[in-house]
C-alpha cells in the first residue's frame, strides 16, 4: 500500500510570527482594512469571506464577480512569495519517502522546501498536463492540476496562488467544487477508465489510475497533518463519509487514513474528535505539543517532528521501505 500526505496550515502557523507566515484571519483582515469594511474574526473563514466580498460591493459599487477576483488576487499575492524557514519542519515532511503530497494551502512553501531555488515560473512549468482535464474548469477547480518535481507530486486541492481564480474561499466555491468531486467519484461524468465506485465493487481499487487527488483517499494510506478539518471543508468531509459508506457496500477498502491531532489524549476535545472520526474509519493519533513551564509556549515544531517519526514507522510497517 502506497502512502500520501494531506498537509494543512498548521505547519505554516509554527513560524507565523518569526517568519512572516500569514494566517487566514490575517489575510482577510488586511483586505478588509484596504477597503474600509468590517472584519469579524469569530465567523468561519468561508462565511466571513462571502460577507467581506458583499461588503466590498456595497462600498465600491463594483459587480460581485469583480470583487471576488480582486480579493482572490490580493490573497494570492500575499501568499505566493512565502518560503519555508531554513531547517523548518516542512523540509522533514517533503523528504519522507512519499510521492503524493496534497495540501489545502495556496502557497508554495512545500515545493520550496523540496526544491529551494525554484521560481514561480518553474512551478508553473512543472504543472502536469492531464489529457482528461478541461482547461477552463481547471482554472477555477483544482481536481487534476498537479505539480511534479523530481518524482514528488504536489496537489493544491483548494487552489494555488499562481491561479487566483482557483482559490477555494467562499461557500459558493466549496459547493460547486463538491459537485464536481462527487460526480467524478461516483462516476457520473464520462470517465473511460471507470470510477471509484466501479473499482471498489470489483475489488480492484489499486488498479485505478491517479487522475484526481480524491483517488488517493481510496488507493493510498493518507496521513493528515496540520489540518483541523473545519466543518466548512465539505469536500473532504464528503469524501470521508462516502468512503465510510463503501465499507458497508462490499467494497474492497484496504487503505488507512490517519489524522494526527495536537489535542492531548486525555482531553474532551480529543475524545470528541476520536468519537467522530473513528466512526468514519479514520484513525486519530494524539501528538500534543510540549509546553514550556516558564513561558507557557507550546512547542508545535517538535510535535510535528514526532509526527514525522510516526509516519516513518507506519511506512516501514505498511510498506516495508
Amino acid at each position: 500500500m502506497k502512502a500520501a500526505l494531506l498537509i494543512g496550515n498548521g505547519l505554516n502557523r509554527c513560524y507565523e510570527k518569526e517568519h512572516s507566515q500569514i494566517s487566514w484571519s490575517s489575510l482577510l483582515k488586511t483586505i478588509a482594512n484596504q477597503y474600509g469594511v468590517e472584519f469579524v474574526d469569530n465567523n468561519s473563514f468561508p462565511l466571513e469571506y462571502e460577507c467581506l466580498v458583499n461588503s466590498i460591493c456595497e462600498v465600491t459599487h463594483i459587480p460581485f464577480d469583480d470583487a471576488l477576483m480582486q480579493t482572490k488576487t490580493a490573497i494570492a499575492k500575499q501568499v505566493e512569495a512565502q518560503s519555508p524557514p531554513i531547517n523548518s519542519v516542512h523540509h522533514r515532511f517533503v523528504d519522507l519517502p512519499i510521492d503524493e503530497i496534497m495540501t489545502t494551502n495556496y502557497d508554495y512553501v512545500l515545493e520550496r522546501a523540496y526544491s529551494p531555488n525554484i521560481s514561480l515560473l518553474d512551478i508553473k512549468s512543472a504543472r502536469v498536463k492531464d489529457k482528461d482535464s478541461n482547461t477552463k474548469s481547471e482554472t477555477k477547480y483544482s481536481q487534476r492540476r498537479k505539480i511534479a518535481l523530481s518524482g514528488k507530486v504536489f496537489h493544491h486541492i483548494h487552489g494555488e496562488a499562481n491561479t487566483p481564480a482557483s482559490l477555494c474561499l467562499g461557500y459558493a466555491h466549496y459547493a460547486d467544487y463538491l459537485t464536481h468531486i462527487r460526480n467524478y467519484v461516483k462516476g457520473e461524468v464520462n470517465e473511460s477508465n471507470g470510477s471509484i465506485s466501479d473499482f471498489s465493487q470489483k475489488s480492484a481499487l489499486q488498479k485505478l489510475a491517479k487522475r484526481h487527488w480524491s483517488d488517493l483517499f481510496f488507493t493510498h494510506d493518507v496521513h493528515i497533518v496540520g489540518l483541523t478539518l473545519d466543518i466548512c471543508e465539505i469536500d473532504l468531509w464528503w469524501i470521508l463519509t462516502y468512503r465510510a459508506q463503501l465499507f458497508h457496500s462490499n467494497a474492497d477498502i484496504r487503505n488507512e487514513i490517519t489524522l494526527y491531532s495536537n489535542n492531548p489524549p486525555d482531553s474532551d476535545a480529543f475524545a470528541t474528535q476520536t468519537a467522530l472520526f473513528e466512526r468514519l474509519h479514520v484513525k486519530v493519533v494524539s501528538v500534543p505539543p510540549t509546553v514550556d513551564p516558564t513561558t507557557r509556549k507550546a512547542d508545535y515544531i517538535s510535535a510535528y517532528r514526532r509526527i514525522c517519526g510516526m509516519i516513518e514507522d507506519s511506512l516501514f510497517q505498511r510498506h516495508a521501505i
